[in-house]
């Protein structure tokens, strides 16, 4: 933060802060936003009711056409 002359900072994660984490950033000016408070700023401003931290969608497949049930790209 110095390098850029910044006064604070905010750092967000979609899960928790540890003590320590917290004690670093009350002793340099950091605002922590933990997965429950972005959960409520994100319901708050975009009104979306969402989880974070969960998992990632998974990947498709190409077996996963759910069109043709066949691997490979669609055919018209």
């Amino acid at each position: 933060m110095a390098e850029h002359n910044a006064t604070t900072g905010v750092l967000v994660t979609t899960s928790w802060f540890g003590r320590a984490s917290e004690q670093f950033a009350n002793r340099n000016r950091i605002t922590l936003i933990n997965g429950a408070e972005l959960k409520q700023l994100i319901k708050e401003y975009l009104h979306k009711d969402v989880i974070p931290g969960t998992s990632p969608p998974k990947r498709l497949r190409a077996s996963d056409n759910v069109q043709t049930g066949r691997p490979g790209p669609v055919q018209p």
